[in-house]
């Protein structure tokens, strides 16, 4: 049985469509984080710089599939930015 088609989940903030939008969240955010590992696993030209980029943009596309899919309820996507950002900064963004 799917799992959204279940009875028993639970119903945050009225109702259980911010419950299913976390676990689409949690499912894609996953995804990109083993994305982002691979990414650094096959780098041809792997450097300091490289890492930090490739962990920003992880991070960014993390606050971002975070706000979208909770509709910014969940507060992880400031989280996720605040260290896009200093990542981008210590990689000495342009």
């Amino acid at each position: 049985m799917r799992l959204f088609r279940s009875h028993s989940i639970p119903h945050l903030f009225g109702s259980d469509e911010f419950t299913k939008g976390t676990l689409r969240f949690c499912w894609h955010i996953t995804s990109i984080a083993w994305f982002g590992f691979a990414a650094l696993l096959i780098g041809s030209e792997f450097t300091y710089l490289f890492m930090l980029n490739v962990v920003s943009l992880v991070f960014l596309l993390s606050a971002l599939f975070s706000a979208y899919f909770t509709k910014g309820k969940h507060l992880s996507w400031v989280a996720f930015l605040v260290v896009s950002v200093l990542t981008f900064l210590a990689s000495g963004g342009v």
